[in-house]
């Protein structure tokens, strides 16, 4: 198909339009308007498609020449051989690329590797020494950077520690371990003959088992003998007990030992320490009876100086010079009063004439300056517990101090300390005191004597001064 130019306008000739000869490669662009006229020796008019059409049937042609080729390729029966060869290739060329770069970095200095190359290097090490245990080890009198650079394996290889026979291991014949190995079962043995020794000797056979449950067990045995002979009435207490010393046991024996055989073993007059007041202190009694009989007089001191409002409450409830109280309607007098809590190794407690279980009591300072509308009076001087037959005041808080109060069985109760105030100390009649923290008691009920043996003050008031 030929396409001609449009007819020119008057006067004005038309651009040219391009064509090309495609069946020939070398054929030259020629212009519609040369093409007019032939010339014979550069070649004729040809005929041409759209250049976009010729380029697709052209990509189109090779297409098809080359999937022809490839397709005659697949079929040839060499091909398996030939990629067989290919792979076989390539793997040498790998090997060749990681022998040479394993080579560069033998003779690099270490600092100018890469960390990767470092790491695939030691690795590398590593690996052959592990492997070839007989080598044997690098000569002792190697330059510091060689040692400084000593692989892990090496060093362990060193030490004897390769996974075969190495070459210093293999000089070492057996003979030579058996005196070594016989040395050490015999020092074992040795060992665990004094070990089960020692333990048969412990007494309970506490630790006849290692396991916790029976551990516990053998502690429970031990309490219930240690009770079943010092306290018969705590059997019912032992899981409870037991419970708040896990993992204390042996502590909470040393505290029954002293409790209940080093203590009976002494008076509490005896493990009194020493005297807080003088005679020149008001001085006052108690004259105590237990189920009905007289046990004895208590006689005690009190500190006027360092708690006076304390120790002028007390001498007026023993002397009952108050008479009737404007808050109660009994008289102020600890006569006839008993003493309602009886905790042994720990404290006696009374002074509660209005009630009797602990509930009440009043102070002699009805009111302003010195007590409140109850009949309570505020804490004064704080002086340590820390010595039997202290006089302390009860209370059931700060700056509630009525009528109660107790005497200490035991020394260095700290626990007490700050909040209530001692007031004075029992000089005379501890063993009185000893026997009244004997009673039995209701445990149910505040530790109250029971009544066949209620603790009662039968009498009480003021000594003169020697």
């Amino acid at each position: 198909m030929t396409t001609k130019a449009a007819p020119a306008a008057s006067g004005v000739r038309a651009p040219p339009v391009r064509f090309f000869e495609w069946d020939d490669a070398g054929a030259t662009a020629t212009s519609a308007f040369d093409s007019a006229d032939p010339n014979p020796t550069t070649g004729h008019i040809v005929s041409s498609t759209p250049q976009s059409v010729a380029l697709a049937a052209a990509f189109r042609r090779r297409s098809h020449e080359r999937w022809a080729e490839a397709k005659a390729l697949r079929s040839d029966p060499v091909l398996p051989e030939l990629e067989q060869l290919a792979l076989q290739a390539n793997e040498r060329q790998r090997a060749a690329n990681a022998s040479s770069a394993l080579a560069a970095a033998e003779f690099a200095p270490r600092a100018e590797l890469p960390f990767r190359a470092r790491s695939r290097h030691s690795w590398q090490q590593q690996r052959e020494a592990l492997r070839s245990p007989t080598t044997p080890p690098e000569d002792a009198a190697a330059s510091p950077s060689a040692v400084a650079d000593e692989s892990l394996a090496l060093k362990l290889q060193r030490q004897g520690y390769a996974m075969g026979v190495s070459a210093g291991n293999a000089s070492r014949s057996s003979s030579e371990k058996e005196p070594l190995a016989s040395s050490f079962r015999g020092a074992s043995h040795e060992r665990w003959a004094a070990a089960k020794a020692l333990r048969s000797e412990l007494p309970g056979d506490v630790f006849a088992d290692t396991d916790a449950q029976e551990k516990q067990q053998a502690f429970k045995r031990r309490l219930v003998d240690f009770y079943a002979a010092h306290n018969p009435s705590k059997l019912g207490e032992v899981e409870r007990t037991l419970e708040a010393f896990r993992g204390r046991e042996e502590e909470l024996f040393a505290k029954l030992h002293t409790k209940y055989v080093t203590n009976a073993q002494t008076t509490l007059a005896s493990r009194k320490r020493t005297l807080i007041t003088t005679a020149r202190h008001p001085t006052v009694f108690m004259d105590i009876a237990i189920g009905g009989v007289p046990a004895g007089r208590i006689v005690m001191r009190l500190l006027d100086d360092d708690v006076p409002l304390a120790a002028e409450n007390f001498r007026c409830l023993c002397t009952g010079e108050k008479g009737v109280g404007p808050l109660s309607s009994v008289p102020l007098h600890f006569k006839g009063s008993k003493f309602h809590r009886v905790i042994k190794d720990f404290v006696v407690q009374g002074g509660d004439f209005t009630v009797g279980d602990g509930t009440g009591g009043v102070s002699i300072y009805g009111g302003p300056p010195h007590g409140d509308l109850w009949g309570k009076f505020k804490d004064e001087k704080f002086l340590p517990h820390n010595d039997v037959g202290l006089l302390s005041m009860a209370n059931n808080g700060k700056n509630r101090n009525s009528s109660q109060f107790f005497i200490t069985m035991k020394a260095d109760l700290t626990n007490l300390d700050g909040k209530h105030v001692v007031f004075g100390e029992v000089v005379d009649g501890l063993d009185v005191v000893d026997r009244m923290q004997s009673v039995e008691v209701n445990r149910t009920k505040n530790n109250k004597p029971l009544p066949h043996n209620e603790v009662e003050i039968v009498d009480c008031g003021q000594l003169a001064a020697p």
